[in-house]
């Protein structure tokens, strides 16, 4: 008992050292909106909070800081459209497709979101053809696409599930070594 009651403590002081870091991070772009490092901080810090693992938090809270996290990704990338900014804003649409897919019933929403991801993991191979990590992008947002496409019932989840298996077969043969992309 004393050791979930200090385990639940710690937990509540990580999350509100999680939301005081995010607010930092908020008022360093309220004082400087056009910087788009400022804003991808912010969004690093909005993942944190909503990736905190309190599980006293109400889904509607974690998504509201993934939703954050997606709008400050955005808009470092719209401020300078760079590759690390794409991989910031990829992944902050991905952790809120799978929040959605686990929590809400916004369908349209998670196939838009599965869908936009695609096409930022295309961007990113087309600017970068040779990076693998690209490739592994590309294979995980096809693989979102069809499991979105699944979820909802349209018609052609099973080609983006092998064109996701394709990509990952890809990936493998460029990294015999690396276990985690073995199929």
């Amino acid at each position: 008992e004393l050791a979930k009651a200090l385990n639940l403590r710690d937990a509540a002081k990580a999350r509100a050292d999680r939301l005081k870091i995010e607010e930092l991070h908020a008022r360093a772009v309220g004082d400087s909106p056009y910087d788009a490092v400022l804003w991808s901080n912010l969004g690093v810090a909005r993942r944190n909070v909503a990736d905190s693992g309190d599980a006293g938090a109400a889904a509607s809270t974690r998504e509201h800081a993934l939703r954050g996290a997606v709008a400050a990704a955005w808009m470092a990338k719209v401020l300078q459209p760079d590759a690390s900014y794409l991989k910031l804003l990829y992944k902050a649409r991905r952790s809120l497709a799978m929040h959605l897919r686990d929590h809400g019933d916004a369908r349209a929403e998670l196939f838009a979101l599965a869908e936009r991801g695609l096409a930022e993991a295309k961007e990113m191979v087309r600017n970068d053809p040779d990076a693998n990590d690209m490739l592994s992008y590309l294979a995980d947002a096809s693989l979102g696409v069809g499991f979105a496409r699944e979820s909802q019932g349209i018609g052609g989840w099973e080609e983006a599930l092998r064109v996701a298996l394709l990509h990952g077969e890809r990936l493998a043969g460029r990294e015999p070594q690396n276990a985690e992309r073995q199929l």
